[in-house]
């Protein structure tokens, strides 16, 4: 299993994943070029706002960012991704959009392949 945790995607005074973006690189290297993001942590703005962010930032270093809740089948979304991107921050709207719990077995089973990235701002917390 391999898991990229960050604790906080911002530090005072840098840019939105300013910091962590080499280490986000290193990580995924160079096999990887797109990514599956999973935006419901988002509450202050739309899932493609918080989407293009992402998208801003790993356009630095060199991949591509879908975001799961433009995808028909998220599960199958899920089920093709090079790596998992999770924003989050414990304010999940998960419930409320419908997203399921094959989804996030998905993502715990995906998660065991090799080249996932999971990013969640708040790790250990449950949701």
């Amino acid at each position: 299993m391999r898991l990229l945790l960050i604790s906080n995607s911002t530090n005072a005074g840098e840019a939105y994943l300013d910091y962590p973006k080499m280490n986000i690189k290193d990580f995924l290297g160079s096999n990887i070029k797109k990514t599956l993001f999973i935006p419901y942590a988002g509450v202050t703005f739309s899932f493609d706002e918080y989407a293009q962010k992402v998208q801003s930032r790993f356009d630095e270093i060199g991949y591509t960012v879908d975001s799961i809740h433009k995808y028909e089948n998220p599960v199958a979304a899920v089920e093709n991704a090079e790596a998992i991107v999770v924003g989050g921050d414990g304010s999940y709207q998960k419930k409320s959009i419908g997203w399921n719990s094959f989804c996030w077995l998905e993502c715990r089973k995906q998660c065991c392949l090799p080249y996932n990235l999971h990013y969640q701002r708040y790790a250990n917390r449950r949701t």
